[in-house]
């Protein structure tokens, strides 16, 4: 038997087993009217993927981030807010629509999530408030992991509906660069940046807390790009009346929809943690620099 068939034949036994309705399934929204929803309430979103997910279970460190006991608490409360506390601040959580389906992904990715579901059905699941709703957190996640690409065009371009002609202000590393060497932005009516440190931002939460007040309007929109304090974040803004999106890797995701990628792959310019990709600077230009409104420091 060959390889690819072989996968298909193991990914069929694990939607046999994985999905089956032994035990309770959250209720989540999917991809597109997750986005929908953004655009229609202007909410904030928290998304928690695998890393923030396994971070609320145990002591796990993603390479970006080490382990903080503060941060899991932060997450479980998060993750376990009442369907009420969400509405009363405009604040949505999002996690995987993978755990109720992942037949639209390709055959890495859903053995990569299926391996992580069998783990989530038993440690997870059981323990999501049975009557709240979900939206996917995997709603940034538009392009690479799709079987069938022919609707990312379509995802990307609700996106932009999200930040049309708004005031931006991103949250970010310094190698993330979201939107430069791209037109992913251009309709916004402004773009600022935050940059903040690529590992461990969870350590200087106050002063990434405090800068975005200083510097952000209550009506602009910030976009943060900084792992699980982008979920932390999100919430905590909502409370005080911003609209925060934890935006995760929707550039790279865009940059592979422009590039046409095959598979995961370096992007110039930016850093791209899934293939270890560091960066550089041959991209950067005047206009990204003096987009830069505040630098924290390690």
């Amino acid at each position: 038997m060959k390889k690819s068939a072989f996968k298909q034949t193991m990914l069929r036994l694990y939607d046999f087993f994985i999905y089956r309705p032994f035990i309770h399934s959250p209720s989540i929204i999917n991809t597109e009217d997750t986005i929908r929803y953004i655009i229609d309430s202007r909410c904030s979103v928290s998304r928690y993927g695998d890393g923030e997910l396994n971070m609320c279970w145990r002591k796990h460190n993603i390479h970006f981030q080490q382990h903080s006991d503060l941060l899991r608490k932060r997450l479980r409360d998060i993750l376990f807010l009442k369907e009420t506390d969400g509405k009363d601040l405009n604040h949505i959580v999002c996690i995987p629509y993978v755990y109720n389906d992942c037949s639209h992904l390709t055959i890495d990715a859903k053995s990569f999530w299926n391996n992580l579901l069998i783990k989530h059905k038993f440690s997870i699941i059981p323990h999501l408030p049975k009557k709240k709703i979900y939206y996917d957190s995997l709603c940034t996640r538009c392009y690479i992991n799709y079987a069938d690409k022919s609707r990312c065009e379509e995802l990307f371009k609700l996106w932009k509906k999200v930040w049309n002609n708004r005031k931006i202000v991103m949250v970010e590393g310094k190698q993330s660069r979201l939107g430069v060497g791209n037109d992913l932005f251009d309709n916004a009516a402004s773009v600022e940046r935050i940059l903040i440190p690529e590992e461990n931002a969870f350590d200087f939460y106050e002063d990434i807390y405090e800068s975005i007040i200083q510097y952000c309007e209550k009506e602009t929109l910030v976009l943060l790009a900084a792992g699980p304090t982008a979920t932390v974040l999100a919430y905590d803004l909502s409370k005080i009346g911003y609209q925060a999106i934890d935006i995760g890797h929707i550039d790279i995701e865009y940059s592979w929809f422009k590039m046409e990628a095959k598979y995961k792959c370096p992007v110039a310019g930016k850093y791209v943690n899934e293939v270890r990709y560091l960066g550089d600077d041959t991209i950067i230009d005047d206009e990204y620099t003096k987009s830069i409104k505040c630098v924290i420091k390690k």
